[in-house]
């Protein structure tokens, strides 16, 4: 008796659990609710590279995390602009060609009004350049978008996705990739 009464226990919650819907709510805030000083305190990337000059492909595979982070970024309001104080370590681990090689980057940021930002659709962040990924030639992205999918007064989780392509002088560049910031007051 009591053997049944658990299997019926276990069916039962297998079969409340697997007909929950797996569709996350959408967060929404406001611009105050993003103004202030946030630590980044976690972030992560998955990237990938791949160039093709006069038919040679060569192909980076990036998978960064921070190891240690001090960075802080104050979003001002009126105007929106962001400052950006401190430092961090970030470890990545770089494939190309078949060889795998970890590197570890210090990061040091003392910047005032480093770039603009905004909030669409409730949970949209845009970081205006120079913010993108921008050099003296060519400018590849000059606004990076967020998507805010956990907020509390105290914590925000950030996703981001890309995919680029350019051509310039002959030669074919892809970038894609994803990845996550933690920011807590």
């Amino acid at each position: 008796m009591k053997f049944k009464l658990l299997l019926y226990l276990f069916i039962g919650t297998t079969i409340f659990y697997s007909c929950k819907s797996d569709e996350s709510e959408t967060v929404f805030v406001t611009e105050s609710d993003i103004a202030g000083k946030w630590n980044l305190t976690d972030a992560d990337s998955e990237i990938e590279t791949s160039t093709n000059l006069l038919n040679q492909v060569s192909v980076l595979n990036s998978s960064s995390r921070l190891k240690e982070s001090n960075l802080q970024y104050t979003f001002k309001q009126s105007p929106n602009q962001i400052d950006i104080f401190g430092s961090a370590t970030q470890v990545s681990e770089v494939t190309q060609d078949g060889e795998t090689e970890v590197q570890e980057f210090f990061i040091n940021q003392d910047v005032k009004n480093v770039g603009s930002w905004s909030l669409t659709d409730g949970n949209k962040v845009a970081l205006g350049s120079p913010i993108g990924i921008n050099n003296n030639t060519s400018t590849l992205n000059s606004e990076a978008v967020y998507e805010i999918i956990e907020y509390s007064e105290n914590k925000m989780i950030w996703l981001f996705k890309f995919d680029f392509s350019q051509e310039e002088d002959g030669t074919f560049f892809t970038l894609k990739g994803d990845g996550k910031l933690t920011l807590e007051r």
